[in-house]
């Protein structure tokens, strides 16, 4: 891997994602990181250890502002741009996902680009793709998302290729895949279906299910969607689009029992009648681009996987229940 850029700005640096690839960075000799957040999502305890370090700078902000974007572009090689609204967040409030995640987007490339920042990887998504044509599903599908959050997504991507064919800066797009793992976020007004599965077991209640739990995931973890993002740097991957995912469908009932293995008892399945899909009934990534051209392989067993983030839950929640909506929403990515 070519580490040789060593100064880095990351937006929604104080979140899930962001701030363990700012730990990482700052592990790899990173002589400067700094995030922006504007801790809507990200939170301040994520960056513990972090702000400890004086390579580290924490900007509380938010990108629709001019002074917040040349802060977290000056003097940087790589920008990470991962700052995005929740995919309900944006179905609720389309105006706040075309200011936030299209506009603020585009100003910040620009700035990027004015600044002299060598390359930004851009974290993409699953929700892109919509109802894909087939599976695994290519990274040269034909997107065709279905939420705003998706189509918000797309038209990063978009203006991101723009730039490089008008400027000198070199892109490299992400496309997450359901991420998960020790850090999720267990408290906000929308989770991810893991976190209110495990918050019903830990009660003692029964976990709710829409329909057959036929539907799919690719469910990535907190591990290994970092090490795609430092895979990235390498120079290979300018001008690339790829997946970060496990590349192993997984049904949610599939998941559910996965979930009743690792606590050791019957995971007791209420079904409900299945909503209006706001993402598709299958889905499993393609990931071998990703492999050949970088050398990236996700390592993380599902089984592993979730036995960490059971036990990360339970420590986070020993004392303080997480507040969980009503809604049973699939997952960001």
């Amino acid at each position: 891997m070519d580490t040789a850029p060593v100064r880095y700005g990351i937006t929604g640096g104080a979140g899930f994602v962001g701030s363990r690839i700012g730990a990482a960075l700052l592990q790899g000799g990173a002589s400067k990181v700094v995030a922006v957040d504007n801790l809507a999502r990200g939170c301040r305890e994520n960056l513990a250890g972090l702000l400890k370090d004086r390579r580290f700078e924490l900007l509380e902000g938010d990108l629709r502002d001019r002074e917040v974007r040349r802060r977290v572009t000056e003097d940087v090689d790589v920008l990470f741009h991962l700052a995005a609204l929740r995919i309900p967040r944006c179905q609720e409030s389309p105006d706040d996902c075309l200011t936030l995640m299209i506009d603020a987007t585009f100003n910040l490339f620009d700035e990027a680009a004015r600044a002299g920042v060598e390359r930004v990887i851009y974290a993409s998504s699953v929700a892109v793709y919509g109802e894909p044509a087939q599976l695994p599903v290519q990274e040269t599908e034909a997107p065709t998302p279905i939420t705003f959050y998706g189509a918000a997504k797309m038209a990063g991507e978009h203006l991101l290729e723009a730039f490089e064919r008008s400027t000198a800066l070199k892109g490299t797009v992400l496309r997450y895949f359901n991420a998960y793992g020790p850090g999720m976020d267990i408290r906000s007004r929308h989770v991810e279906v893991l976190v209110r599965w495990m918050s019903a077991i830990r009660d003692e209640q029964p976990i709710r299910i829409h329909g057959d739990g036929s539907t799919t995931l690719d469910l990535t973890y907190i591990d290994d969607l970092v090490a795609a993002n430092l895979a990235a740097l390498q120079p290979a991957a300018a001008g690339r689009t790829y997946n970060v995912a496990s590349g192993a469908e997984t049904s949610l009932l599939q998941l559910a029992e996965t979930l009743g293995a690792v606590v050791d008892r019957p995971v007791r399945i209420e079904r409900q009648e299945s909503e209006k899909p706001s993402t598709p009934v299958r889905m499993v990534a393609a990931v071998k681009r990703a492999f050949d051209e970088l050398g990236h392989r996700h390592s993380v067993s599902l089984e592993d996987g979730v036995a960490r983030t059971w036990r990360w839950f339970l420590e986070q929640t020993a004392s303080v229940a997480p507040t969980l909506s009503p809604s049973t929403a699939g997952w960001d990515s």
